[in-house]
């Protein structure tokens, strides 16, 4: 999400293109897609009967009901927040600076690194914050895509829900710390948007 998404939300962020509304709906589409919708969609493009099934099968490669299936649902569902938030870093970067590192002689790869991400930081953090909350707590994309394989797929959101029927105890311990990790992951990202503000802010 992070190593695809942040390149990704520096283009949007910084070039105009004809093309740029369509990507911007597509990345944004996770978001409004229910995630059972979400899961059906990865188990029909990777599944064995998936659009790229057969190509992966000749590979040897089995991805539904696989931790890498976990992997994929949850970042599908979560990268939106993290892009858009990224999205929002990079626009609040003083262009002046972006130009002034390209006069100076820097390529556009080298004023990425050396200026847009420190100056983008607490953003990316934030976003990398959000995106991370939303992972944790995906469940239909991941139960569809995923299953829930004990030991092997099976996920915190998951556990809380065979919990309701097979052990209440562990599942409401399960939420309880779910709950305080969201709780955190929302102060974090409190924190990091109030030192932003202080960074930035003339004296």
């Amino acid at each position: 999400m992070v190593v695809v998404g942040t390149p990704l939300a520096y283009l949007l962020a910084t070039r105009s293109f004809p093309s740029r509304s369509l990507v911007m709906t597509a990345v944004e589409l996770p978001l409004v897609l229910p995630p059972a919708v979400a899961g059906i969609g990865l188990l029909m493009a990777f599944g064995r009967r998936g659009l790229l099934g057969h190509q992966l099968a000749l590979a040897g490669i089995s991805i539904p009901f696989t931790r890498l299936a976990v992997v994929m649902a949850m970042t599908f569902v979560a990268s939106p927040l993290y892009i858009r938030q990224a999205v929002s870093a990079f626009e609040a970067v003083d262009g002046t600076l972006l130009e002034a590192s390209r006069t100076l002689g820097a390529g556009s790869g080298r004023t990425f690194r050396r200026v847009a991400l420190p100056l983008a930081g607490s953003g990316l953090g934030a976003g990398m914050a959000l995106g991370w909350a939303r992972a944790v707590g995906e469940f239909g994309a991941t139960i569809i895509f995923a299953g829930s394989l004990t030991g092997v797929t099976r996920t915190a959101p998951i556990e809380i829900y065979l919990g309701l029927s097979d052990n209440l105890d562990a599942g409401l311990a399960t939420a309880a710390v779910l709950i305080a990790a969201s709780g955190g992951v929302l102060l974090t990202v409190k924190l990091l948007g109030v030192g932003r503000a202080r960074r930035f802010t003339p004296l």
